[in-house]
């Protein structure tokens, strides 16, 4: 999340840096880097990541300010990726469009893979974050709407763990992840100067330890 890279720095919060930077670092290393840990890291990386990018999000006074700022952000660099991890394939059935297709397909729907052809892949949380993103762009925070949307959110998690669905794809991914970005939403619109408060309280003591 790009909010705060041209904010002052008399007026940064360096403990959201230093939250960023944990978070890709255990998204970096369960993926890289597996080891024993790798199973508990999964079990906080990608939450930690949504908290955060729920925590940074600030609502934009139109649509077009929205979709303009997240076209530089979200959208162009997850193509970019995607087409740089898939290359292989891409030049592998460069003259066999029935094939070809599926991996394009797969990157523009949000699929991890595609009949069997790589497509977002691991790059899907980019995908969700941007469904994420609109999603409370356009809802707005109503407590009624924030209710709403985590009923869904847990009533679409449920019943796709019930029925045994495991679609990987991004779109469905939201179920999981909404509730961790509505989290970090919820603290910074009401609770940030709480939390900012109990931050430099911890500053003030540690100066004096």
């Amino acid at each position: 999340n790009m909010t705060t890279l041209n904010t002052p720095a008399s007026k940064r919060k360096n403990w959201i840096d230093w939250m960023k930077s944990v978070g890709m670092l255990v998204i970096i290393w369960g993926h890289a880097f597996p080891t024993g840990l790798t199973s508990f890291i999964y079990s906080f990386n990608v939450p930690l990541f949504f908290i955060i990018s729920g925590y940074l999000f600030k609502k934009e006074n139109s649509a077009a300010a929205f979709f303009k700022k997240n076209l530089y952000t979200l959208v162009i660099p997850y193509f970019l990726l995607c087409l740089i991890k898939d290359f292989s394939h891409i030049t592998k059935y460069w003259n066999n469009f029935g094939e070809l297709i599926n991996c394009p397909i797969g990157i523009l729907t949000g699929f991890h893979t595609f009949n069997d052809a790589p497509a977002a892949k691991n790059l899907w949380f980019v995908y969700t974050l941007f469904i994420l993103k609109i999603i409370f762009q356009f809802v707005g925070k109503k407590n009624r709407n924030m209710i709403l949307l985590l009923l869904a959110s847990l009533g679409g998690a449920y019943f796709m763990n019930l029925y045994g669905y495991n679609l990987a794809w991004a779109v469905t991914d939201t179920f999981a992840a909404l509730p961790f970005f509505m989290f970090g939403y919820i603290l910074s619109d009401r609770y940030s100067a709480c939390l900012d408060n109990f931050i430099s309280s911890i500053k003030a003591k540690t100066k004096h330890v």
